[in-house]
């Protein structure tokens, strides 16, 4: 979605109490951050009581990066990101 400059189609994806954290994020990434990354492998952490942990490795700019991923199940049942 944000590949495609769609940020509110992103943002659905995201828990309602922290969609506008993460505009204002993505909006900051926007304007500051021009590096170009490639999706590398995502492994599962763990998932215990409604909350699943990735890790998410990447490649920016030559490195070797690690990013944390949580998800939460909201009251539809649907995972939704929580954290990154």
């Amino acid at each position: 979605m944000l590949a495609n400059k769609d940020l509110e189609k992103a943002l659905s994806y995201f828990v309602d109490n922290s969609k506008e954290m993460f505009r204002y994020n993505f909006e900051l990434m926007r304007i500051f951050c021009h590096c170009r990354s490639r999706n590398g492998e995502t492994v599962m952490v763990g998932v215990q009581d409604g909350v699943a942990e990735y890790e998410m490795i990447a490649v920016q700019e030559g490195m070797q990066c690690s990013f944390y991923i949580k998800f939460v199940k909201d009251e539809e049942g649907i995972w939704r990101i929580y954290f990154f």
